[in-house]
């Protein structure tokens, strides 16, 4: 499998960073071969049948990472830059992460981006395009 670069869902594409494909390129990698899924010259469609699979690994890789790096900023920095903030609710746990001036910040909060549209697919049976 090449690098995936690209996520269509929801009727939204994502353009991964470098570093998010990097990190997300063996989750969705563990996927591909678990559920035998065969891609074309343009891309890889996942059917909303296969969806719920790809949510529990998408949702996977966002656990790990934020078990692994997160740290609570502090309170006088989130009022003070509010607007760097964002929250992401995953385990019944509110992680707040600088989207905006940190890397780990901005990964979690695109990968939590992609997952909540995977679920919406999902529910909409629409299908995904990976390439």
């Amino acid at each position: 499998m090449k690098k995936i670069s690209t996520i269509e869902c929801n009727n939204f594409t994502y353009h991964l960073t470098e570093e998010v494909s990097m990190y997300l390129y063996s989750w969705l990698n563990n996927y591909l071969m678990k559920n035998k899924v065969k891609g074309s010259g343009k891309g890889l469609f996942i059917a909303d049948d296969n969806l719920n699979k790809l949510i529990e690994e998408v949702r996977s890789s966002l656990q790990i990472l934020l078990k692994s790096g997160y740290e609570e900023p502090a309170l006088g920095e989130i009022q003070k830059y509010s607007t760097r903030y964002e929250k992401i609710l995953l385990d019944n746990i509110v992680y707040k992460v600088n989207y905006r001036m940190s890397s780990f910040g901005h990964s979690a909060y695109l990968i939590n981006c992609i997952l909540n549209d995977l679920i919406v697919s999902a529910s909409d049976k629409l299908s995904v395009k990976l390439y």
